[in-house]
Parts: C-alpha cells; sequence; structure tokens
C-alpha cells in the first residue's frame, strides 16, 4: 500500500493565505475576541502560562492587549500560548462563518480520488495540526476533513529532518519506501528522499524550471497520477 504525505502550505493552501486572511482577521478581532471570553478556563489557562513565560507582566487580558497593541508584529511569528489563543480567535471566525478555508481545487479534488482508491493522505507542516484542521473542515468547498487519515506537526520534528519523516513513517506503520511526499521546497523532499520516500515537487508558480532535481516537478495536483499499482508517475 502507498501513503501520501502532503505538507500543505503551498501545495493544497496558498502560501499568502495566512499574510493575506488570518492575520488580518486576528489583528482586527483579537482585542475584543479576548476581552470577551477573558473568564473562560482555557483562557485564563492561557494567559497565565503567558505570565510565566515572562511575555506579560500578569494574568490579565488587559496586559496581553495592551502588549499586541504595542508589538502587532509578534503576532505573526506567535507560538506556543499565544499561537494556541489566536488559533481560539481563528477558529471561532471559522465557526461563525467570517472565514472561510481556501483551499486549491486540484489539491482537494486529487486526495479525495486518492483516499477514495484506497491510497490513505496525511498532512505535515509547521503549523499547530488543529490550524490545518480548522482550514479544511471549513473550507471554500465545504468540509474536507475527511480527505486527511492523520496529521503531524513540528512536535514530530522539523520539515527538513530525515529523522522527522523516519518517525512518520513509524507512526502511519509503512516503509518510507511506500511513501510518497509532495512539497513546494527541496529541503523538505531531500529530508523524505534521504530515508527512502519518493518526493514531488509542487511549483505552481512554475519558477523553477531545474532539470536536475532527483525529484518530478509539477506544477498541480492534476500532474500526479497514482494508477492501481500505486506506484508513482507524473501525468505528460
Amino acid at each position: 500500500m502507498r501513503v501520501v504525505l502532503v505538507t500543505v502550505m503551498g501545495t493544497a493552501v496558498p502560501n499568502q493565505y495566512e499574510q493575506e486572511v488570518l492575520l488580518p482577521y486576528a489583528h482586527k478581532h483579537f482585542a475584543g475576541w479576548l476581552d470577551d471570553n477573558k473568564y473562560e478556563p482555557r483562557i485564563i489557562e492561557l494567559l497565565e502560562s503567558l505570565q510565566l513565560e515572562g511575555f506579560i507582566s500578569d494574568s490579565s487580558a488587559e496586559s496581553l492587549i495592551a502588549r499586541v497593541q504595542l508589538e502587532p508584529g509578534i503576532m505573526a511569528n506567535a507560538s506556543g500560548p499565544l499561537r494556541k489563543l489566536i488559533h481560539k480567535l481563528l477558529d471561532n471566525g471559522y465557526q461563525e462563518g467570517d472565514i472561510e478555508g481556501e483551499v486549491f481545487e486540484d489539491a482537494w479534488q486529487s486526495m479525495h480520488e486518492w483516499g477514495t482508491a484506497g491510497i490513505p493522505v496525511y498532512s505535515y507542516g509547521r503549523g499547530l495540526v488543529s490550524e490545518r484542521r480548522s482550514i479544511f473542515k471549513y473550507s471554500i468547498f465545504g468540509d474536507l476533513s475527511s480527505l486527511f487519515k492523520g496529521h503531524f506537526d513540528p512536535t514530530i520534528g522539523d520539515l527538513s529532518s530525515s529523522e522527522s519523516f523516519l518517525a512518520i513513517a513509524d507512526k502511519i506503520k509503512i516503509s518510507p519506501l511506500f511513501c510518497t511526499c509532495i512539497a513546494t521546497t527541496t529541503a523538505t523532499l531531500q529530508a523524505a528522499q534521504d530515508v527512502g520516500m519518493d518526493g514531488i515537487l509542487l511549483d505552481r508558480d512554475g519558477a523553477d524550471e531545474s532539470t536536475n532535481e532527483p525529484y518530478p516537478i509539477v506544477k498541480s495536483f492534476d500532474e500526479i497520477v497514482l494508477p492501481d499499482d500505486h506506484v508513482l508517475e507524473v501525468a505528460s
């Protein structure tokens, strides 16, 4: 059995989605949302974690709002408790219909076809798994949650580390030789290839015209064909 591993951003979801959709929404609504929800147990817990980290002087919502308003750029590189708070805000936006997940049509159609054919698809990315799930659950094409058998994030390792891909193969319980990785960077594909995985470089802009890469280069999921015997091919 072959398994497909997709690094979502740039392949299935536009690279600019976070910068052009999610961050502007977070900047606009964060203060009001946090003030409205500051007494929720999970919010209190995350605020206390930020205080323990020294990110804010006390665990009040007002302290965090003041810090974010003073340094708006910190939201773009948020991690840990702050990133989780931002995700809770964004998830609320998805649920309210204020945000829709932008997904390339060729990506979800191909992944759906693979899943229907019995080829499991997994996602791997730098962001939180919960963030990725929201994008597909509330996508412009409806709920696409069922496309994925599972998800992986940096808790399993960096995308440029071969050890990460070994760990993923171990979690999936499949030999790396039967896994195809679809990504937008050569560093990620090199790490996957180092452990025996097949690799596909998805270059939607057609910027990489190199013919020396040890893996095929495609411009969309439409060019990738996984035949019945699950041996990777690229459509001519």
